[in-house]
């Protein structure tokens, strides 16, 4: 393997890394909150969307700032198209989740928490790709 394809490969892993620490903190996040709202009394559907618009605010400045960081170079305009791609694909996985999330717990009677684990953690893959290659 030449140096220049090692570098490549080193950054693209300490990148994925980067990914996975924010995605932790924001992940883990968006559990508290969805716990804490659906204790409270919420609906878990409405405590699902609640906790998920936090998160995904969290995780796109997380995002920007530290795992897919921008040069000087950066431009305005691209960060308000990134923030737009990036808000769909969110937009379309909430989407998504909140149907699973329903045939999980309302349809096949699965324990509340454990699917939202399960689909919290199927996501993050789903996610990575998407953002990875059509955001930043």
């Amino acid at each position: 393997m030449g140096e220049s394809r090692k570098k490549e490969w080193m950054e693209k892993l300490a990148q994925f890394v980067r990914y996975g620490f924010a995605g932790g903190i924001s992940t883990a996040v968006n559990l508290l909150l969805f716990w804490l709202l659906e204790a409270a009394g919420f609906y878990y559907i409405a405590a699902n969307i609640l906790s998920y618009i936090f998160a995904v605010v969290l995780n796109y400045a997380m995002n920007r700032k530290f795992v897919f960081a921008q040069g000087e170079d950066y431009i305005k305009k691209e960060e308000t198209r990134r923030l737009a791609k990036f808000m769909f694909i969110r937009l379309l996985n909430l989407l998504a989740d909140n149907g699973l999330f329903y045939l999980c717990v309302s349809i096949l009677g699965m324990p509340v928490y454990f699917s939202r684990l399960g689909l919290t953690f199927a996501e993050i893959v789903v996610t990575y790709a998407a953002v990875k290659k059509m955001v930043f």
